[in-house]
């Protein structure tokens, strides 16, 4: 057994094969369309959390920055992961606004195509969404949050189900073990473990995203009082939180 990572990419990528032939275009072609959207929908966050100058300049931003461009041209899981969860944070926008079941359906699938996609990551979208929740009342909606994870649930748990029969004789720990999820987390192996500790993705943003990184700060800065109101700025710290720890 060796499939660690869910197998949706993989899919995507034989059906590339089937329509493109195998070669180094279709290898790269889902990661790359999954690049587009990423843009496409960063814009129209842009668009929906302010207006449409700061929907062009985010995706233009993007768009621009090498580190992004890179694992777009990338024939790996982190685009498409990246773009279940441009969708995912978008739609949940247009659930805070109009509260609709469709919009938390829509969430739902998103996070299970994303589970299926690579490791357990995308587990922290509903983690982040109870958070914020929990710290705003007024948009505390624990129905959203339980249709999210079991729509999600459902999508994605048979294929963890099958792995977890077909290869570990039941062992509901089977995936936990297999990813080397407490390693990765409290360790680091594959050379992941940086010199600069915890401190490394900081280094990292400063080094790919310095205009961004600049702009970030001054905005911590001056929205301090309404930050837990900004649902912007908790999907972008919980993870680098965690990701650092």
């Amino acid at each position: 057994y060796s499939a660690t990572h869910p197998p949706l990419y993989v899919w995507l990528t034989a059906l590339a094969y089937k329509i493109f032939g195998i070669n180094e275009f279709s290898a790269r072609f889902i990661a790359a369309l999954s690049g587009v959207g990423v843009t496409m929908f960063t814009y129209m966050t842009g668009k929906e959390l302010y207006n449409i100058k700061v929907g062009f300049l985010s995706a233009l931003l993007l768009t621009l920055n090498p580190f992004f461009d890179f694992w777009s041209m990338q024939g790996q899981f982190d685009m498409t992961l990246a773009f279940f969860f441009s969708i995912s944070f978008y739609y949940y926008i247009k659930s805070l606004e109009q509260n609709s079941v469709r919009y938390n359906v829509i969430v739902g699938i998103l996070t299970g195509l994303a589970l299926l996609t690579k490791l357990f990551i995308a587990l922290l979208i509903p983690f982040i969404i109870f958070v914020y929740e929990w710290l705003n009342p007024e948009n505390r909606n624990y129905k959203r949050l339980l249709i999210i994870i079991m729509v999600s649930f459902i999508l994605a748990f048979p294929w963890h189900l099958l792995m977890i029969i077909t290869h570990s004789d039941f062992d509901i720990f089977f995936f936990f073990k297999q990813s080397q999820l407490f390693e990765r987390a409290f360790l680091g192996i594959e050379n992941n473990s940086k010199e600069l500790g915890s401190l490394f993705f900081l280094n990292q943003l400063f080094v790919h995203l310095p205009f961004f990184t600049v702009c970030m700060v001054f905005g911590i800065i001056s929205s301090a009082k309404t930050l837990r109101k900004d649902i912007l700025f908790f999907w972008f710290i919980i993870y680098l939180i965690i990701v650092s720890l």
